[in-house]
């Protein structure tokens, strides 16, 4: 698992989740989360976790990975 970096029509960069293993699904990774704003992974987010702060950068844009998915954040 990997971010990836994406700039949006906006001019905003947010950052993707990419599975690089086809086998891989968000199901492994169940404390994971990703900054959108940043692309640091966390570890010890909440399954629901959205909009959480992010240690690194400060911003809320923390989501758990299975969020990420159901919000369209995932890069194939």
């Amino acid at each position: 698992m990997e971010s990836v970096k994406k700039i949006t029509r906006a001019g905003n960069t947010l950052y993707f989740v990419k599975f690089a293993d086809k086998g891989e699904t968000p199901f492994d990774h169940p404390t994971s989360g990703l900054c959108i704003y940043c692309g640091e992974f966390c570890e010890g987010v909440e399954p629901d976790a959205r909009l959480y702060t992010c240690d690194s950068c400060g911003r809320s844009g923390v989501y758990e990975i299975q969020e990420c998915v159901m919000l369209g954040y995932v890069k194939e």
